[in-house]
């Protein structure tokens, strides 16, 4: 990729408006944060599949690029990561549920799938104690 083509897509994303102590802040959080704030403006970036193309073809080390973390771009290119062990709200469980909820984000199906099926059990056991 020519720097001129770099520039070229730099220029239209949107975090080319912010300054450095938010870019620092979102797209380079701490390792415990999932950098949920620069994916979310990453989602309606027009050039976050360059931003993510770049990221890859430079192998970026750090920070939230084309809406995925370090760990997310590692897996992308087939990297064995260890496990998170602060992703205890992974998607198709019910804290995956209870997060998408507590971030305003659309629930995706298998969250959804999960807390139909949590509750479910909920309701079962409800039933057992009342018999009992």
């Amino acid at each position: 990729m020519s720097p001129r083509s770099e520039q070229s897509w730099r220029m239209q994303a949107m975090c080319d408006g912010l300054d450095a102590d938010e870019i620092e802040a979102k797209f380079f959080p701490h390792p415990n944060d999932h950098g949920e704030e620069a994916k979310a403006i990453c989602r309606v970036c027009p050039v976050a599949a360059e931003c993510l193309t770049y990221a890859l073809d430079t192998k970026q080390e750090f920070g939230v690029w084309g809406a995925m973390t370090e760990r997310e771009r590692a897996k992308l290119r087939g990297l064995k990561v260890k496990p998170d062990p602060t992703d205890s709200h992974r998607c198709g469980s019910y804290s995956g549920y209870t997060r998408h909820r507590k971030l305003g984000e659309a629930l995706c199906t298998p969250c959804k799938q999960a807390a139909r099926a949590y509750e479910q059990k909920l309701r079962a056991q409800k039933r057992q104690e009342g018999a009992a």
